[in-house]
């Protein structure tokens, strides 16, 4: 057990390493990433592992898309909020080899997947994106927002996750379950996204997802975060797959 655990610290450091020197995370991000990564490739193995990093270094690759692109910095929270399930349903893999557990882990990780290439992809739209209920023009960049260009992004990271399941799932029932609810799980996101918290911006009286400073209360429930909505996003997704197959 040691030897894997001592492969997975060290590749995983690497990576967290790499994507902190580019601002991808930072110290909490990069700590929280190396407990993740270590504990998924000691329990999961190899294949379970690469499927984590490669949804992050999606992510790091689509965050620098468009002119305007900023170094993501992603902290201790937004890693957990997408990976907290996965790794749970990795531990419970390793304990019951039941191959449910595997399919909520692809599931997991689809939807993080499926929501991030949504949201970076249709931040390169020439137009404005849509309310997702109203169908009204909103600001780029706001939760609840969504882009023809970002859902077909969006829908490519589902059947992307889906195909990777192929590898080790060979039930194409669950196959088709992962693609699907990976791309329903991003749009779950974009409706929980509306009642998210806002701020408004002092001086411009721009609309804005994040605090600071500069920015003072507008809508949306106080509690819940852009960090909250991509774990209850996710939660509400895999929940939902986790009765239909039990």
């Amino acid at each position: 057990m040691m030897i894997p655990v001592m492969l997975g610290f060290i590749v995983s450091s690497s990576i967290a390493l790499a994507a902190y020197y580019k601002e991808s995370l930072n110290v909490s991000g990069a700590t929280s990433a190396i407990i993740i990564g270590t504990l998924i490739y000691a329990l999961g193995g190899p294949y379970l592992f690469f499927v984590l990093i490669f949804f992050l270094l999606s992510a790091s690759f689509f965050g620098k898309l468009g002119k305007n692109s900023k170094p993501a910095n992603r902290g201790a929270l937004q890693v957990l909020a997408n990976s907290l399930l996965a790794s749970l349903f990795i531990v419970l893999y390793s304990q019951s080899d039941e191959i449910i557990y595997l399919v909520l882990y692809f599931t997991s990780i689809g939807v993080a997947a499926s929501d991030t290439w949504s949201s970076e992809i249709g931040r390169l739209s020439k137009n404005g994106p849509y309310h997702i209920f109203k169908w009204k023009r909103m600001d780029k960049g706001l939760s609840g927002a969504v882009s023809f260009i970002g859902l077909f992004g969006g829908f490519i990271a589902a059947i992307t996750y889906a195909a990777l399941a192929l590898v080790v799932i060979d039930d194409m029932t669950f196959i088709y379950m992962i693609g699907g609810f990976a791309f329903l799980g991003a749009i779950i996101d974009s409706m929980l996204g509306i009642i998210q918290v806002k701020f408004k911006e002092k001086k411009s009286g721009k609309i804005v997802d994040v605090s600071t400073t500069t920015t003072m209360y507008h809508s949306g429930m106080k509690w819940l975060t852009n960090n909250g909505v991509n774990f209850l996003s996710n939660a509400i997704t895999v929940g939902i797959i986790y009765l239909i197959i039990r």
